[in-house]
């Protein structure tokens, strides 16, 4: 009878065990499966913040392309724009300079037809090409060497 006794207790010990051991299984791969998605949680926000940091600077460069700002730059580099009281000062070489006749100005240079860039005023004035066109900064820059 003893022997009964002690071989159901010992089925009764080893099924506890086997399901401690299950719910031992279990709690791992939940605290692995929580440690997992913590990191793919961190992941996810610093992606989230530097799409948000990206969207700022959108917002920003938005905000100055359609500022008045934006557009006073490009009219100056692009199109060689200017303001009603500025004076714009184009640079000519001293080697392009010819000794044309009076023209009753006092040997005035040609002045810019409407709608005439300076630039093709400089090229009517005989500059060189590379000084009648470009960017005004490539013109400066031509005229004190520095593009050779």
């Amino acid at each position: 009878m003893r022997r009964g006794r002690t071989w159901g207790a010992q089925v009764l010990m080893l099924a506890l065990a086997l399901v401690g051991l299950g719910f031992g299984y279990s709690f791992a791969r939940e605290v692995v499966q929580a440690q997992r998605l913590a990191n793919q949680g961190a992941v996810s926000r610093q992606a989230n913040e530097a799409l948000a940091a990206g969207n700022r600077k959108l917002a920003r460069d938005l905000q100055y392309y359609q500022s008045d700002a934006y557009a006073e730059v490009r009219a100056r580099s692009d199109l060689n724009m200017r303001r009603a009281d500025e004076q714009i000062v184009l640079p000519v070489l001293t080697s392009t300079l010819t000794t044309a006749a009076p023209t009753g100005l006092g040997g005035a240079q040609p002045s810019a037809a409407p709608g005439q860039s300076p630039a093709a005023v400089q090229a009517a004035a005989g500059a060189p090409p590379s000084l009648a066109t470009g960017r005004a900064w490539d013109r400066w820059a031509a005229l004190f060497g520095a593009g050779r």
